[in-house]
């Protein structure tokens, strides 16, 4: 087949823009990469920019292992990324599965409020209000329970409990099945493959605290690190208001990183390997 030259003109174009796009995303990479490895007196002798460093020094990773603080903030995202997705998910799924159900009355007036929260947040004053008030203030369940559904994951799991067909539901209503023999049987293994991925992508994100970063900074205090303290507010404190020593932080960061990819990966080679479908 020959190519006209608006074709070749056409796929250049795409190939330069493809580059351009794929350097924009690369070198800042790079530019983590490079701070974590220079000496800070480097650094800033450049001005703060170095992306191929001279001098290679591998003191902030050194002081990573050895540093009980920052291994703490590791333990207490490890632990809310973890207890909070298994909690959420489950939280989720009983929610959004009455709620697709077209025979529940009133159904339209409970999904609007959920909807609602999403976009309408009541601010970090009710959010600490209503802590102290249920008692779990300065403890871990203080940055899960408030989050504990994500409108976004429910109206993803409501929308493909819709797109079930309802025949299979009839006739197992005929058989003598009970709402909990539906979900078992029919439900669960029709969504199987969307609980999966939602799974993966939260494993990805083990070390981030996420969306809950404000509500944890606005919180938390000098007495209840040991609780509170995650990688991110670990990073932020650490960097501004500690020793300003950026190079140990972008470490910090890039590591975390490196985890939640590696993780990520791991979690989608597992499920495909018992023959589900996985991420990639």
């Amino acid at each position: 087949m020959v190519k006209s030259k608006n074709d070749i003109a056409f796929e250049i174009l795409v190939l330069v823009i493809i580059t351009l796009v794929g350097l924009a995303c690369l070198i800042p990479i790079l530019f983590v990469i490079s701070y974590s490895l220079t000496p800070m007196e480097e650094m800033l002798r450049n001005g703060g920019f170095s992306l191929i460093p001279r001098n290679i020094t591998f003191s902030a990773y050194k002081q990573m292992l050895n540093d009980p603080t920052l291994m703490n903030a590791m333990k207490v995202s490890a632990f809310i990324t973890i207890v909070g997705t298994a909690a959420n998910l489950v939280v989720t799924l009983m929610l959004a599965y009455p709620l697709s159900r077209s025979y529940l009355p009133g159904r339209k007036v409970f999904v609007q409020l959920i909807v609602f929260t999403m976009i309408f947040s009541a601010g970090t004053i009710p959010t600490y209000l209503i802590v102290k008030a249920t008692g779990i203030l300065n403890t871990l369940w203080a940055l899960i329970l408030p989050s504990l559904v994500a409108v976004y994951n429910f109206i993803v799991m409501k929308a493909f409990f819709e797109g079930l067909p309802n025949d299979l539901f009839e006739s197992a209503r005929i058989d003598g099945a009970g709402h909990m023999s539906q979900i078992w049987h029919i439900t669960l293994p029709g969504i199987r493959s969307t609980i999966l991925i939602m799974l993966i992508l939260e494993i990805g994100r083990i070390m981030t605290t996420g969306a809950s970063f404000d509500q944890v900074f606005n919180l938390y205090s000098s007495p209840v690190y040991e609780v509170a303290d995650t990688i991110d507010t670990y990073i932020y404190r650490t960097s501004f208001g500690g020793t300003k020593n950026f190079g140990y932080t972008t470490a910090v960061g890039l590591s975390k990183s490196i985890i939640g990819v590696l993780m990520m990966l791991g979690a989608n080679r597992l499920v495909t390997a018992c023959g589900e479908d996985g991420l990639f």
